[in-house]
């Protein structure tokens, strides 16, 4: 019996959620659905690969699985592979269609933008995290690999809304024990990973489904969106 890509909980080829993650199942196939960075097995349209988070858009996959060596583009910073037709590597963010002037210095060219926010950035207004460019004012951000965490909660459960939340807009998610990831900063026992260029994307679904909030009470602790200078709960105002 095949086995659930993201948990590994075996389970029946007719069904069509796991048991054990709730992910949505759909039949795998050997036709070109091998990641083209890890080689990993994902589910055909899939935009992100579910172990390694590289991009998987405008690959053919009619053409069957695609050739490293051959249709990928090689990044020329990290080695590392990209689909054909990328704008910018996906693993570190150096940019293939060439040098553009960085967002907050004009005057400055640069062949990197920020895997984040996806804007041209330059040395001095980034920096360089597990080898990947991340501007200034996205360093909040924990990674693990190529995956972001958008959540971090003491039970897998607590957590299952927001992977179906995200599932539904086709952004690629993942739940992990933290002891997997060997990331001792982080206060609960298991995370929510999305690949990092989608973590903005993935915020504003969570956002809107009122499941991530946007601020926090300092006085009672309530967690709102909207206004952040008064909490709509006790009515404290906030100064900045």
């Amino acid at each position: 019996m095949p086995y659930c890509p993201q948990c590994g909980v075996e389970y029946i080829e007719s069904t069509e959620e796991c048991s054990d993650c709730q992910m949505r199942i759909k039949p795998l196939t050997t036709k070109g659905d091998n990641c083209i960075y890890c080689k990993t097995v994902n589910i055909p349209d899939a935009e992100y690969c579910w172990k390694c988070g590289s991009n998987r858009q405008n690959v053919d996959f009619d053409k069957g699985i695609v050739d490293v060596k051959g249709e990928v583009l090689e990044c020329r910073q990290c080695l590392a592979n990209s689909a054909p037709g990328s704008e910018f590597c996906s693993h570190c963010g150096y940019l293939f269609t060439g040098a553009r002037s960085c967002t907050n210095h004009p005057e400055t060219m640069t062949d990197n933008l920020c895997l984040i926010c996806r804007r041209p950035v330059c040395r001095k207004c980034s920096k360089m995290v597990n080898e990947k460019i991340i501007c200034n004012d996205d360093n909040n951000y924990h990674f693990v690999g190529n995956w972001s965490i958008v959540m971090v909660e003491h039970d897998r459960e607590s957590l299952n809304a927001a992977l179906k939340a995200l599932e539904e807009r086709k952004i690629v998610a993942v739940i992990k024990d933290q002891t997997d990831t060997v990331q001792s900063f982080i206060p609960g026992q298991y995370i929510l990973l999305v690949p990092i260029i989608s973590i903005k994307e993935a915020e504003k679904v969570l956002i809107e489904e009122k499941i991530l909030y946007e601020n926090v009470c300092t006085d009672c602790g309530y967690e709102f969106n909207g206004n952040p200078n008064r909490c709509p709960e006790c009515g404290e105002e906030f100064a900045f």
